[in-house]
């Protein structure tokens, strides 16, 4: 499946209909995200209506150093911002440049800005380890932008992302240009929890979700999955979280390819909301081309427990 005939399929296009306006005008949330949630920026709690109100509540706290010695520091939603794009731009220069050593210092940002720099044994550190030790770490993730590439993404060509999981899905998505989206299990609950609530406003009799929009958990605890916001057959249930070849080469495809599926229905739902001169974001956002990392900072926010969604379904 490409872009195109992603795009072309009916439930899609009717769902990118329904989220271009229910996101901007009538999406409700109500937050209440405890400190440890933001990584200590501190607790998100209110009633919150669409995506650009959940977007400019997000907190998370970060710090890094970048190559002039300047520290760089994420607290809300502007400061992560930028702090993320400059990550990304000197990820960007290391790969072209062929620098192994910033590239794995800059993943290692990466990781530790995602709260995941914990045993170096196991998981993204171990993985990215191996490349660097091996000398292929550059030229593997050069490889995987082009796999990620929005424009040319598919999902047959996705057999050499050698693992995905919380913190590479952030690496790769820090290191592209076009919007990739970070999936991991806040921001993978929330848009299954969106497409349910889709389902019971406008296909309630509908048994199972179309593949197009199946988006799977990544995370067992029921907060990030669509148990958590109710009781429903269209559970898209779970990424596997096997390790042994076969499932290793499984769960990196379907994790990847989640990945850009979401890319996409993003950017439509984006452009279907500007073509109906309902803009989901405020001006500078869309100004400052923006509008992806808003989308999935709303997502992550929402994910934190997707039963802040609960009063979307009190008015069915």
């Amino acid at each position: 499946m490409n872009k195109n005939e992603f795009l072309n399929n009916q439930d899609v296009r009717n769902f990118i209909i329904w989220a271009s306006d229910f996101l901007r005008d009538s999406l409700q949330a109500n937050l209440l995200i405890t400190s440890k949630g933001t990584k200590h920026a501190g607790v998100v709690e209110g009633q919150f209506k669409g995506l650009n109100q959940i977007t400019n509540a997000y907190k998370w706290k970060s710090k890094w150093k970048n190559s002039d010695g300047f520290e760089i520091e994420s607290i809300d939603w502007n400061t992560t911002s930028n702090y993320l794009a400059s990550l990304g731009n000197a990820l960007r220069n290391a790969l072209d440049e062929k620098n192994t050593e910033v590239t794995f210092e800059l993943c290692r940002e990466i990781i530790k800005w995602g709260g995941g720099l914990r045993n170096p044994n196991v998981g993204a550190i171990k993985f990215l380890t191996d490349k660097k030790v091996d000398g292929s770490l550059c030229k593997y993730l050069t490889d995987c932008q082009y796999q990620l590439r929005l424009d040319n993404a598919n999902d047959s060509n996705l057999n050499n992302i050698g693992d995905m999981n919380a913190m590479l899905t952030k690496v790769h998505a820090i290191a592209s240009t076009d919007g990739l989206p970070i999936y991991d299990s806040r921001v993978a609950g929330a848009i299954a929890c969106i497409i349910e609530i889709y389902f019971i406003k406008t296909h309630s009799q509908r048994m199972n979700l179309p593949k197009e929009l199946t988006f799977k958990s990544t995370d067992p605890a029921i907060r990030r999955q669509v148990n958590g916001l109710c009781s429903t057959s269209r559970v898209p249930n779970g990424i596997t979280r096997g390790t042994d070849n076969h499932e290793l080469v499984k769960r990196s495809s379907e994790w990847a390819f989640s990945k850009i599926r979401l890319g996409w229905l993003m950017r439509a739902i984006i452009d279907k909301a500007d073509q109906n001169k309902k803009t989901l974001f405020d001006p500078k956002i869309k100004e400052n081309k923006k509008e992806m990392h808003a989308f999935e900072a709303a997502l992550f926010m929402i994910g934190f427990d997707v039963s802040c969604l609960k009063p979307n379904l009190e008015t069915n």
